[in-house]
């Protein structure tokens, strides 16, 4: 199971970011519940254009990654692995289309993120 940028909107429309954990945590136990040998894996947030990334901002995207480690730590099983996925080390303004989207070069980042991640998993 994939989940892509949890939170990603939600920091440009000033959601309540308090909302998002319980609802994670609530698929998280659902999933598991369905399948306890399900691996999910919980994408960490790409910066979004560095002119954008205020000091609230990135306090934002910093919480979120810490968040998002927690819970893979805390709900990982010997039977359900959780894997918070990286997309910030590395990203860069040349990466982006616009302001949110991904070029690209963006999406490739973004793909080959993912492929190590799954093809690592397979191979256990």
């Amino acid at each position: 199971m994939l989940f892509s940028s949890l939170g990603g909107s939600g920091a440009f429309q000033n959601s309540l970011y308090n909302k998002a954990l319980p609802n994670i945590n609530g698929v998280v136990d659902a999933l598991q519940n369905a399948n306890p040998e399900v691996t999910i894996i919980i994408e960490q947030l790409a910066p979004t254009r560095s002119k954008l990334m205020t000091n609230e901002l990135t306090s934002y995207f910093n919480r979120q990654k810490q968040d998002l480690l927690t819970i893979a730590s805390e709900n990982s099983t010997t039977s359900s692995k959780i894997i918070a996925l990286d997309m910030f080390t590395g990203f860069s303004d040349s990466l982006l289309e616009d302001n949110l989207h991904f070029n690209e070069a963006g999406v490739d980042f973004i793909a080959n993120r993912y492929y190590t991640v799954i093809k690592n998993i397979l191979e256990e």
